[in-house]
């Protein structure tokens, strides 16, 4: 016994094991450590990108001569997400309750780089679509969000050419509600005035109250406020609206909007020399929204456009129990936004587009 208690054989082993577990935790305290060094790393380099993107931003606006109708938050924003950080809330297509989505010949398409591109809450949704694709990821049911196509090239926007056109007729950075240099269209006419080159007009601030108006054909602008009370009633065909930077309509003291976009492009004369390059665009259009107000569908405001809407830096919301369906070429139509969020009971329907317009989705893919 006094032997095997003065034998050292092992000793160095022991003091080893001791002295592993400070040794142990040391190391797993750096490692730790070194994520802390890599995120701060990463949020800073977004940062910075924000930062810089957001100065570029606004000395291009000071410039006077900037054709990036963005705002520096809308940039800074943009740039940090490109950096992997970004608002865990900004999903740019929502849908949220049990919304029934049929177009089964038609896509839907997120530009937005979040994990959230794509964002899906709530039961009982129906989403029958042709193709559903993001820059991004997607969330929420794994029903929908396995058979969405994520982290895909973005779609280019063939509205675009109009946002440097919006630029040369209000300026970088127009004052807000903007009438972009138009003046009030006259009164007499109705209380909405088409634009032509008698009345190269805005309807500035218009109230509509407890009548039917019936629009004659033609592009109508809008600057401020165009509210609908007392159950007043707008409608027209081969008609096209243009919100301006600001603008707004309001139809919750019981109006209803009802539109349908023309079938051939408007003539040159009934639109601004700034946008008069463009007016094939401007074919099958109902709404061009250029203001960031946000705007709802459904639920208390009645309002139903047959037609493409573009509304680039708007927060499109289809709320309550809408039933929306979309018209331009070929039967289809285009709906592109800033954020689209399907709410409620809402019913999107597009069945009326035949299969030559089912979208592909472009990728590359590395196989064995």
């Amino acid at each position: 016994m006094r032997q095997l208690l003065r034998c050292r054989r092992g000793a160095a082993a022991f003091a080893t094991v001791v002295a592993l577990v400070p040794l142990v935790g040391f190391v797993a305290l750096g490692g730790e450590a070194g994520s802390w060094y890599v995120t701060k790393q990463n949020a800073q380099n977004a940062a910075d990108s924000a930062a810089t993107s957001g100065a570029l931003k606004l000395a291009c606006t000071l410039s006077g001569s900037c054709n990036d109708t963005f705002t520096v938050a809308y940039r800074g924003m943009e740039f940090a997400a490109r950096n992997g950080f970004c608002n865990t809330g900004d999903a740019t297509i929502s849908f949220q309750g049990s919304p029934n989505i049929n177009a089964p010949n038609c896509g839907m398409a997120s530009n937005n780089t979040a994990s959230r591109a794509l964002d899906f809450t709530g039961g009982g949704m129906s989403v029958n679509l042709g193709v559903l694709s993001a820059a991004g990821g997607c969330t929420g049911g794994a029903s929908f969000c396995n058979s969405a196509l994520t982290y895909r090239p973005p779609i280019s926007n063939p509205f675009a050419a109009l946002d440097s056109a919006l630029t040369n007729l209000c300026g970088s950075n127009p004052g807000l509600p903007a009438t972009c240099g138009l003046p009030n269209c006259p009164k007499g006419s109705g209380p909405l005035v088409p634009y032509t080159a008698a009345n190269k007009c805005t309807n500035n601030d218009v109230t509509i109250s407890g009548n039917t108006t019936a629009l004659t054909a033609g592009v109508y602008f809008i600057s401020g406020l165009l509210s609908l009370k007392g159950n007043a009633l707008v409608t027209g065909t081969d008609v096209t609206f243009i919100l301006l930077p600001g603008a707004s309509i309001n139809t919750k003291g019981g109006g209803t909007f009802t539109i349908t976009g023309p079938k051939t492009a408007p003539a040159t004369g009934s639109l601004p020399p700034a946008f008069q390059a463009y007016a094939y665009l401007f074919q099958y259009m109902g709404l061009y929204d250029a203001s960031a107000t946000p705007v709802q569908f459904g639920g208390t405001s009645k309002t139903n456009i047959t037609g493409n809407i573009y509304a680039p830096t708007a927060a499109v919301t289809f709320q309550g129990d809408p039933v929306i369906r979309l018209s331009g070429g070929a039967g289809c139509g285009e709906l592109i936004a800033a954020s689209v969020t399907f709410n409620g009971n809402t019913t999107l329907d597009l069945t009326g587009c035949s299969t030559a317009t089912k979208p592909t989705a472009q990728y590359v893919s590395l196989v064995q």
